[in-house]
C-alpha cells in the first residue's frame, strides 16, 4: 500500500483499556507534512514492521522508548526533512535490541529515559539526547552496547556542548549484561561537575552497582567522563579498560 500526502500517515490512537492493533508490511508512507509514522504509546500492539519506506515526510516516525525494538532494519527512513526517528520517554518495561537504521534515533525529551528491563543497541546506531535528558539504567534494566572498531555506537547531545545532557547513569543496575564495547559516549556531564559525568553510577552494599565500559571514547563532558559513585566496599563493580578520554572538564574518570 501507499499511503500519501496526510498530516500523519499513519496515525494510532490506543489506551491500555482499549488498544489500537495493527501491522505494517511492504508499505510506502510519503509526502507527510508531519510524520509518516505515529505510533500513540506502548499500548499499541504493533504485530509486525518490515519491509516498508517511510521517505519525503517532515519526519519518519515518532514512538515512544517502549516500542522502539519494534523497528525492523529491513525498512527505509531517509529521505525526509528531518531524518530522525523521534523518541519519547515513556520507560523500557520490555526486553528488547534497538537496530541499526540508516537514520540516527533522537531522544527528544528534556526528561530522563528510564531502562527497566533488557536493552541491547546493536552496532553502529547513534542515539541523539536532547537537553537535560538522560538514559537512567535502573535495578531491573541492563544496558548492552556492543560496536565495533569501524561501527561503534554513539551516544551523543543534539548540540555539540560539554553539559548538553545528562549521560548514561546506571543506578543500583548489578546486571552482569551492562556491558558498553565499542562505544562513543559525549557532551554530556549536565549538572554539577564534581559528581556528573559522561557515564555515571549510584551503588550501595545493599544495592550494588555493575557495568564494564572498554575500548570506548569518551570526550567532552561537563564533568567527569565516567564517575564513579564508591568503591567496591560501597557496593560499585566498575571495570574500564582501554578506554580513550579528552576533553573532561573534571579529570577522566
Amino acid at each position: 500500500m501507499t499511503v500519501e500526502y496526510g498530516v500523519i500517515n499513519i496515525g494510532t490512537v490506543s489506551f491500555p483499556s482499549d488498544p489500537a492493533r495493527l501491522s505494517i508490511r511492504n508499505t510506502v508512507s510519503r509526502y507527510a507534512s508531519d510524520l509518516g509514522m505515529h505510533i500513540y504509546d506502548s499500548s499499541v500492539q504493533l504485530g509486525s514492521f518490515e519491509n516498508n519506506t517511510l521517505t519525503l515526510n517532515d519526519r519518519p516516525v515518532k514512538l515512544p522508548a517502549e516500542m522502539v525494538g519494534v523497528l525492523g532494519s529491513d525498512s527505509q527512513y531517509s529521505g525526509n526533512t528531518d531524518d530522525r526517528i523521534h523518541v519519547f520517554d515513556q520507560d523500557i518495561v520490555t526486553a528488547q535490541t534497538w537496530k541499526k537504521l540508516d537514520v540516527p534515533y533522537y531522544m527528544q525529551d528534556s526528561s530522563r529515559y528510564d531502562v527497566n528491563a533488557a536493552l541491547i543497541i546493536d552496532a553502529g546506531v547513534s542515539l541523539e539526547f536532547n537537553s537535560g535528558s538522560k538514559l537512567q539504567v535502573s535495578s531491573s534494566g541492563s544496558l548492552m552496547a556492543i560496536g565495533t572498531e569501524t561501527d561503534p555506537v554513539l551516544f551523543t547531545g543534539l548540540e555539540q556542548v560539554p553539559g548538553y545532557w545528562g549521560g548514561i547513569e546506571f543506578y543500583r543496575s548489578n546486571s552482569t549484561d551492562n556491558q558498553l564495547d565499542y562505544v562513543i559516549v559525549e557532551y554530556a556531564g549536565a549538572g554539577d561537575p564534581l559528581s556528573s559525568g559522561n557515564i555515571t553510577s549510584v551503588c550501595f552494599p545493599s544495592t550494588p552497582t555493575r557495568f564494564s565500559v572498554t575500548n570506548s571514547v569518551i570526550k567532552d563532558s561537563f564533568g567527569w567522563g565516567v564517575y564513579r559513585y564508591g568503591g567496591e566496599s560501597d557496593g560499585c563493580y566498575i571495570t574500564l579498560t582501554n578506554n580513550t578520554y579528552s576533553n573532561n572538564a573534571s579529570g577522566d574518570f
